[in-house]
């Protein structure tokens, strides 16, 4: 069967409708359609009903997604892994959070590299929600994020914890700056200090906030490590009183990969995280 039939019907089950799921995809509704035919015909069986409400899966589909997420999941982590590169027995995927790179990724590559010389790596930096994507449809094996997600199947586990505190620039008066550190910190940010959220200035991302900061002032929540240097250079100083905020990070990786030193490579990271947290 072809794996595209699959996929699109996954994109279909997860959109709710043809239409959405052309969109996505970018082919025609008409394409859709006539792939989903095909594959009835394949499976002799009808997968979705179709209506106002969009497309909605048969008991049929139901029992078919099952095999189609795992059709997708296995053919793409082939097309991830091979060909080996030369003189390499295996090769792990890893993703990060793009805020992990320094020091925590790049210490775990580093000793990767030192301990599992056979180990071919493959090293990525995305978002959460596309780590989190990459790790369901098995096209990364391991996962360094912020922001997890839990569902069947997959292993998260916290391997530090950072701290969001308050700094300021220490010549220039400015703006407080708002910066989105996810849900978590949100609630515990409105509860601790109501209103400060509705600033007249936003970011989502704290290398640039912590830049804005050095050169045009101005105060905001930002990872202790990352203003460490600043601070100890007398650019930017803790407000003092501030309430202090936890940021955990944790990995997620799927319960049964086929790589076989799996407890060794964690145990590689979760000793590098106890490292730098000291």
């Amino acid at each position: 069967m072809d794996i595209e039939l699959a996929r699109t019907f996954l994109e279909i089950m997860r959109a709710g409708s043809f239409i959405s799921a052309a969109k996505r995809l970018h082919v025609t509704q008409t394409t859709i359609t006539a792939r989903i035919r095909n594959l009835e015909d394949q499976l002799n069986s009808r997968l979705f009903t179709r209506g106002r409400s969009g497309a909605q899966l048969t008991a049929e589909g139901e029992r078919f997604s099952e095999y189609a997420t795992q059709m997708v999941r296995l053919w793409e982590s082939a097309q991830a892994e091979l060909p080996l590169p030369p003189g390499h027995s295996d090769v792990l995927l890893v993703g990060a959070d793009t805020a992990l790179w320094d020091p925590l990724l790049l210490r775990w590559t580093q000793w990767l590299r030192s301990t599992l010389p056979d180990m071919a790596l493959k090293i990525e930096t995305h978002n959460a929600k596309t780590l989190i994507d990459e790790v369901e449809h098995g096209r990364i094996d391991v996962a360094i994020t912020y922001h997890p997600n839990y569902f069947p199947g997959v292993v998260v586990e916290q391997i530090m914890e950072e701290k969001l505190i308050l700094i300021r620039n220490k010549r220039i008066d400015g703006p407080y700056i708002h910066i989105n550190w996810g849900q978590s910190f949100k609630r515990q940010h409105e509860a601790a200090l109501p209103g400060w959220a509705r600033s007249g200035l936003s970011m989502d991302f704290g290398p640039m906030a912590l830049k804005y900061i050095v050169e045009n002032g101005g105060s905001s929540y930002l990872r202790s490590r990352a203003a460490a240097s600043l601070i100890e250079q007398g650019v930017l100083e803790r407000v003092n009183g501030a309430p202090e905020f936890t940021y955990p990070v944790f990995s997620m990786h799927r319960s049964n990969p086929s790589l076989q030193p799996l407890d060794q490579i964690f145990s590689g990271l979760r000793n590098i995280a106890t490292e730098i947290k000291e």
